[in-house]
C-alpha cells in the first residue's frame, strides 16, 4: 500500500508540472 501511495505522489506531482 505505500508502493501504491508513492506512486500516486509521483503522479501527483508530475500531474502539477504537466498543468504548469
Amino acid at each position: 500500500m505505500i508502493k501504491s501511495s508513492k506512486k500516486s505522489f509521483s503522479e501527483s506531482i508530475i500531474s502539477k508540472i504537466c498543468g504548469s
